[in-house]
């Protein structure tokens, strides 16, 4: 029995590897075969070992049953995978130490960003979007944490998170206004898929099977 367990999880665990092998191949092939220095070597392990390392740990705690709960949790760590890649993945050892330009690529004014870019732009749209899987995968994956405001600090928290890190090693550029806008996007599909699961639970279809199968159960005792 622990034998496929272990087979699931190492079933779940393969589209994230793949991808982060993409990954790595994309962006560090020109020195994986030339001299490595110690600054890449530490560029490599910052962009892949810590993500890998929470993903093994979530891996090994759960225990999924179905095959719908493997896909959706290969799917979630696929995200992970993606979110960082879009958000973190130029992430450099050296920046930490030598980031003169802290305060250049933080703004603290909310709603700048409506000056400058349409409301559908590609980068209001795409800050709006990013988080909403998660809304969702709080619903199927974290249900100590699918309550209103335990969901709402999650979403703000992961994208707090986001922000930080960029500032830290100088990636992109560390905004409010993409706080407010991955926290509203992320929280807006928790509170739609959370609608759309209530009405599932309540639907006549749902409650036709379950009176079919108890049916079916009763008829089986005579």
């Amino acid at each position: 029995m622990k034998a496929i367990q272990w087979l699931k999880k190492i079933a779940v665990f393969i589209p994230y590897l793949l991808l982060l092998i993409n990954i790595i191949w994309a962006k560090f092939s020109d020195f994986l075969f030339s001299s490595l220095s110690l600054n890449d070597l530490l560029n490599l392990f910052i962009n892949t070992l810590p993500l890998t390392i929470l993903v093994l740990i979530d891996l090994v705690k759960r225990k999924p049953s179905s095959l719908f709960q493997l896909l959706i949790q290969a799917s979630f760590y696929v995200y992970l995978l993606a979110v960082w890649y879009i958000t973190l993945s130029r992430e450099s050892v050296q920046f930490v130490f030598t980031n003169p330009f802290w305060m250049h690529h933080i703004n603290l004014i909310p709603f700048v960003i409506f000056r400058d870019f349409s409301l559908f732009n590609e980068q209001i749209i795409g800050n709006v979007i990013m988080l909403m899987p998660l809304g969702m995968y709080i619903h199927l994956l974290f249900k100590p944490l699918a309550s209103p405001l335990r969901a709402f600090v999650t979403i703000f928290l992961v994208s707090f998170s986001i922000e930080l890190l960029q500032l830290l090693f100088s990636v992109g550029s560390s905004d409010i206004d993409d706080l407010i806008l991955n926290t509203s996007g992320g929280y807006l599909a928790y509170l739609i898929f959370g609608v759309l699961i209530f009405l599932y639970k309540k639907s006549p279809i749902k409650f036709n099977q379950q009176k079919r199968t108890s049916v079916k159960r009763s008829t089986y005792k005579f």
